[in-house]
């Protein structure tokens, strides 16, 4: 999903510079195409004295004559004031020749300011990782000339500066980003790295002999049957988690793209990322198709000339905790580091950008490289035939013949005049209306027609493909982005419900994405605490917990202390529990969650009778009794009032104590009357304590009723679903 952070470039009206600002009086004509080029050798040292003949530039595949030539130098307008410019000759003769490259000192201009924003993806980054980075990028933004404007853009959230000439305030910002990285694959028993994640993936749905090795590598212990099952959950909830954050950090910054096309000038965006784990074979997990390539035409497009920093964890990642059960060899530690790296890799060469693995420094290297390179660029004027000038975006390249030089160029190009050079840039095309099932369905949630909502999700023709146009557009309402979740959330839910896997699976990529885009900055804020209680409850009435694991684990995490959400976990632990099941590892993993719930006091009664069932459940009756007798009166909430009725007369019937069961299965018949859950249990002690005849009364009560109980009881097991509208009417209210 496509997000429009709040970053709207608001001080740059499109084809506004700052004001005072004189454009440069360029020697071209005004019915070419511009297109800029930086041209440096393998220093990073701008190469001078090219001209026209030099540079070969296609559009399309076809060759464009280069008319003219302006070679753009920051460094020498900053020392002397004036820029030197290769002259073409006057207009008339430009167009019957190619230009020269005499480089003759041009007439003095003064070049207007650049545009450049500092991109830092904080997602895959621990706050020790970047630091050391932040203050790289401090002392780069210092070293660029006091005409340029920079701009931040941290995300998925973090601060967001508009391109200002303070450079005090952008640092004061850095001082303010940290990194954000929290990955169930590093929190999780396994430890799985990059290629172990892909291959595994891959694997849970082969017979093959090598998938054999890597799972047993896994698995070592044949006496732990259970060990397949636990590594099969931990690979898909690592695999689901990485695509939904990667797809919320590239729709960011899809975003960023987004609002630079419509901003004029020369625009340089630095990206600093610790890359994606995003599949390396085909048909493998996780997987986010090609925005790679998309990304990077919309950067290309927006006219951004485009650095990205990869700083690479690897070396690091060999002698960290999360890798102790790896075992690493330089085989893994190169796929790993192409895997992380892939992404990055496509998305910079489509947007004729250059991506820089920075290892184990702080990235000085490369900021004070990108900092020469900058400091100069060729301005061409190409000629363009009829095709070109269409609106439509064409392929670019541009080539220069002397060896040993590289060539920086966008690689997209829509026909702009060079009139208004350098400020020419592509505006981006308005984006189609929503089909009407969208427009009607983001309709009816901004009026607090929630019904509504619910009725359009239920008639859509083809809800797969809502959902994905959805995720695909531009997020509504980008001024109360909470809402925008909220209803992101009520989409997927209703989608994860689908019989049509192919739905739900869609509905669980657009939870994913909004998971990380609902978080508004390192600590939760209320809203998004309620945000996951509801999400976590629906996902528990569904009984599915492999798919609930990964979100309930990402609740909690964000939400340390909510206890709900720590209860919550313990139920969808607990619904992986098979009666019966010699899984001792997981019954300690239940108790002990359990225990965590208990030592909350919001939830500390509930928390005791679930865990006070499990314990009767595993035939552990002593255990049983002594938490359900350590709840004490009777709790606030009726239907856990009734749960304590009822589990604590099955267990007292259990020890013979059949007077206080009879009692306690009572107490719950008051809470809940004609329960049949309760009547029952009750009917079991009766007959146990010899009283038959009121046994079979309550018995044929039971099955003459013309109208029976809703019994709580039957929905113990899906925990806060029994108060799912309750907790999403309280998300809607805080998503205000």
């Amino acid at each position: 999903m496509k997000f429009v952070a709040p970053f709207t470039l608001g001080l740059l009206a499109a084809g506004t510079f700052l004001a005072g600002q004189q454009q440069p009086a360029f020697h071209t004509r005004t019915d070419v195409i511009a297109v800029d080029v930086q041209v440096v050798d393998r220093n990073g040292r701008p190469a001078r004295g090219l001209g026209a003949d030099k540079f070969e530039v296609t559009i399309d595949g076809k060759r464009r004559r280069v008319v003219s030539v302006d070679f753009i130098d920051y460094r020498a307008a900053a020392s002397t004031s004036a820029a030197v410019t290769t002259p073409t000759g006057a207009a008339s003769t430009a167009a019957a020749a190619p230009a020269t490259t005499t480089e003759p000192a041009g007439e003095p201009v003064e070049l207007p300011g650049r545009i450049v924003i500092l991109a830092i993806d904080t997602l895959n980054f621990t706050t020790g990782d970047m630091r050391s980075s932040v203050i790289a990028a401090r002392n780069f933004i210092n070293g660029l000339p006091p005409s340029d404007q920079v701009g931040l853009f941290t995300y998925p959230y973090g601060p967001k500066i508009n391109p200002t000439l303070d450079r005090v305030v952008v640092s004061r910002a850095l001082d303010k980003v940290s990194g954000l990285r929290d990955s169930i694959a590093s929190e999780g028993e396994f430890h799985l790295r990059p290629s172990e994640l892909i291959d595994l993936t891959y694997c849970f749905g082969s017979s093959s002999a090598q998938c054999d090795d890597l799972i047993m590598a896994a698995c070592p212990d044949p006496n732990d049957q259970f060990c397949r099952p636990r590594l099969a959950k931990e690979v898909t909830a690592a695999a689901m988690e990485s695509e939904g954050r990667a797809m919320a950090s590239i729709g960011m910054l899809r975003s960023l793209f987004h609002n630079l096309a419509d901003v004029s000038g020369r625009k340089t965006v630095v990206l600093v990322s610790a890359g994606l784990v995003l599949s390396d074979r085909p048909g493998g997990r996780p997987d986010v198709g090609d925005t790679g390539t998309l990304a990077g035409r919309e950067a290309a497009q927006a006219n951004v000339s485009l650095y990205t920093l990869l700083i690479d964890r690897g070396p690091e990642l060999q002698i960290s905790a999360e890798t102790r059960r790896a075992n690493y060899t330089m085989t893994n530690l190169s796929r790993d580091r192409a895997i992380v790296a892939r992404w990055l890799d496509v998305f910079s060469g489509t947007a004729g950008g250059t991506l820089m693995p920075v290892l184990l420094d702080t990235g000085k290297a490369a900021f004070d490289r990108i900092l020469s390179e900058m400091s100069a660029y060729y301005l061409l004027g190409v000629e363009p035939v009829a095709s070109d000038r269409d609106g439509r975006a064409h392929e670019l390249t541009v080539k220069v013949a002397e060896s040993g030089l590289n060539v920086r160029a966008r690689r997209w190009v829509t026909g702009t005049s060079m009139a208004d050079a350098p400020n020419a840039t592509a505006r981006r095309p308005p984006a189609p209306p929503p089909s009407p099932e969208l427009a009607a369905l983001q309709s009816a949630y901004a009026a607090g027609d929630f019904a509504a909502v619910q009725t359009t999700l239920g008639r859509a023709p083809e809800l797969e493909s809502l959902i994905r146009e959805f995720r695909q557009r531009d997020r509504p309402w980008p001024e109360t982005p909470r809402r925008a979740s909220a209803l992101a959330l009520e989409i997927s839910l209703f989608g994860v419900r689908s019989p049509r896997q192919a739905t739900a699976e869609e509905a669980l990529r657009l939870l994913a994405e909004t998971n990380v885009l609902v978080a508004e900055g390192p600590a939760a804020t209320n809203f998004e605490c309620w945000w996951h209680w509801a999400e976590v409850a629906s996902l528990e009435g569904l009984h599915q917990p492999k798919a609930a694991e990964p979100f309930v684990t990402r609740a909690v995490r964000r939400c340390p202390n909510d206890a709900p959400l720590a209860l919550a976990r313990a139920v969808v632990a607990e619904q992986q529990w098979i009666p019966g099941s010699a899984d001792d590892t997981l019954a300690a993993t239940i108790a002990g969650l359990y225990d965590r719930a208990i030592a909350m006091p919001e939830t500390a009664a509930e928390a005791r009778v679930r865990a006070a069932w499990f314990q009767f459940r595993l035939g552990h009756v002593d255990r049983a009794r002594a938490l359900i007798d350590a709840v004490g009166g009777a709790p606030d909430v009726p239907h856990v009032r009734y749960f304590l009725g009822v589990v604590r007369g099955m267990i007292l019937r259990a020890q013979g104590q059949l007077a206080p069961a009879e009692a306690s299965l009572r107490d719950a018949l008051t809470v809940v009357p004609g329960a049949q859950a309760a009547e029952v249990g009750l009917m079991s002690v009766l007959l146990e304590a010899g009283r038959r005849d009121e046994a079979e009364a309550l018995a044929l009560t039971v099955q003459t009723r013309t109208d029976p109980t809703v019994d709580p009881w039957w929905i113990y097991r899906f925990g806060d679903y029994i108060m799912l509208p309750s907790i999403v009417d309280r998300m809607r209210e805080a998503a205000k």
